[in-house]
């Protein structure tokens, strides 16, 4: 790969993301906007994790907190995430679906995966990875990455159908967490099983994935 051509088209995606951020604030900093609209459009994207926002002084964390923007997950919380490892932007192409299945106090979310990213994208787009990524060596359109799912802090016996041993397993706040990395090439599926055990009558609240492409789930004759 000719690395100087990759650093440029780099530079110049990121020159145009920069320019695009410094519109949105102009016009927000410009006024003339409706504030409880704002706040209204503003609170659905929040609440869809489209928007987070984190401060070190606890006087203003707990506006946020106050405000639902904080992202932060709670002791019903159930999250699936599907967290990027490459250099590459091929996440677009990577649609989950999943599947919330439960018999007495035992649960389980199957969830599929495939690659369907196109032919003929750039190389910043779909690598392969940069030489500077620690996971170098991921070829072109292939996809790397960490699968997690935080359930209620109260779940016990968490695994994973195949994984003997987990990225990461143990609690994540009020939630408790596990992890696996997966890698899928160009045009590949793969199915993942997580276990879990939770006392009776324990609410579970499905949270937002903040994906372009969101989750689609289904459980019993449910789906969203």
């Amino acid at each position: 790969m000719d690395w100087e051509l990759y650093d440029e088209a780099m530079a110049q995606r990121r020159n145009r993301l920069s320019a695009i951020a410094h519109l949105v604030l102009d016009k927000v900093e410009a006024g003339g906007w409706d504030t409880a609209t704002l706040l209204q459009e503003v609170s659905k994207v929040a609440r869809a994790r489209h928007i987070l926002a984190w401060s070190s002084h606890p006087e203003q964390q707990a506006g946020w907190r106050a405000a639902g923007v904080s992202g932060e997950l709670d002791g019903t919380s159930m999250a699936l995430s599907l967290l990027s490892q490459g250099g590459t932007k091929v996440d677009g192409w990577i649609p989950v679906e999943a599947t919330l299945d439960r018999k007495g106090t035992s649960y389980s979310v199957t969830v599929s995966l495939v690659n369907n990213t196109p032919e003929g994208l750039p190389s910043y787009v779909a690598g392969p990875s940069t030489h500077d990524d620690p996971n170098r060596g991921v070829p072109e359109g292939a996809y790397a990455g960490i699968i997690t799912l935080n359930v209620p802090g109260v779940a016990t016996s968490l695994s994973i159908d195949g994984v003997d041993r987990p990225l990461t397993e143990g609690r994540d706040g009020p939630s408790r967490v596990i992890a696996t990395r997966v890698k899928l090439m160009r045009g590949e599926k793969r199915t993942l099983t997580f276990r879990f055990t939770l006392p009776e009558r324990q609410p579970i609240v499905v949270e937002p994935s903040a994906r372009p492409d969101p989750i689609h789930w289904r459980y019993g004759d449910h789906e969203w």
